[in-house]
């Protein structure tokens, strides 16, 4: 989205506003391909995983909860349903 590395994810946080529908078609194809790397990398002998939001900071409450949180909860229920890998929340 934003055509180079970022900090501030100025396109993407303007994409919020003028068509969240894309955005949330965006996060969830994301969203699937992040579950299906982790679940290889599970497969693969991983002990551990991580994740990074690295633009939650620069959402308001609300927004934290619709397009980020959301898809973190769907990557974490899909690990833990498809893996034994223990999950800290």
């Amino acid at each position: 989205v934003e055509g180079q590395g970022s900090k501030e994810f100025m396109m993407l946080r303007r994409m919020r506003y003028q068509a969240p529908d894309v955005l949330r078609k965006l996060l969830a194809t994301n969203t699937k391909a992040i579950i299906e790397y982790l679940l290889n990398q599970v497969k693969a002998g991983v002990d551990a995983i991580m994740i990074f939001d690295s633009w939650a900071s620069l959402l308001d409450s609300d927004d934290y909860l619709t397009f980020s949180l959301h898809y973190i909860k769907e990557i974490i229920s899909a690990l833990k349903k498809h893996t034994q890998i223990p999950i800290a929340e």
